[in-house]
């Protein structure tokens, strides 16, 4: 979603506010969250961060973009989320709910979800946030029907370096490549190597999702 993504530099939503007909307890926002990683000279390091009170109302974009389209989500995070005490609730309302429209879902965010602000220890809001995620594909041993997108195994020639035994202090990156006659040259590009022949009879199985697959 667009508002997600102008606006989590600045705020985040957390917590679940309780149902409008309930009167919400006093939120208390938790002190020191989770270390985020920030950019030094001598690489990445990491630093402490706080989340403050806001307002939906300060997230840029927030009034203007399509809460709706984050549906989806939310009832796909109800599957497991809403085994939670805090979650039972909003969770329930959700499945009960049609396919909402942009004002719907945002109405129902506002009602459910508080928003905080993500700072640094020196009151600054800039800094880089880093998320990951396990993709569930389905795959088959042979290829047909949906499953059309292949995993290879390592191809042959394929050279793992471990670059620490000249430099130590790179304990734990490795450099990829290949032979060319007598010299080590970096392996091909991704577009490249599925072009060639060097993945042709290393297909482990066949897996219906290509985007799901190429992370």
């Amino acid at each position: 979603m667009e508002f997600i993504r102008r606006s989590l530099p600045f705020i985040v939503l957390v917590g679940l506010s309780a149902c409008s007909s309930v009167t919400p307890e006093k939120s208390v926002p938790p002190s020191p969250v989770e270390s985020l990683p920030a950019s030094t000279e001598k690489g990445a390091s990491t630093v402490s961060t706080t989340l403050r009170p806001s307002s939906f109302a300060a997230m840029p974009g927030w009034s203007a973009d399509s809460q709706d389209e984050a549906w989806p989500a939310l009832l796909a995070s109800c599957t497991t989320l809403g085994k939670r005490a805090e979650w039972k609730l909003p969770c329930e309302r959700a499945q009960s709910v049609e396919r909402p429209d942009t004002k719907e879902a945002r109405q129902f965010f506002e009602t459910y979800f508080e928003p905080y602000q993500v700072t640094n220890p020196d009151g600054s809001s800039e800094g880089l946030i880093t998320g990951y995620y396990e993709p569930l594909l389905h795959g088959a041993r042979k290829r047909g029907g949906r499953y059309q997108t292949p995993l290879h195994r390592t191809p042959d020639d394929i050279l793992t370096i471990d670059i620490a035994n000249a430099h130590p202090e790179l304990q734990g990156q490795q450099l990829r490549g290949r032979l060319t006659g007598s010299k080590v040259v970096s392996y091909l590009p991704r577009a490249e190597l599925l072009q060639s022949k060097a993945l042709v009879g290393k297909e482990i199985l066949w897996v219906d999702d290509p985007i799901g697959a190429f992370f």
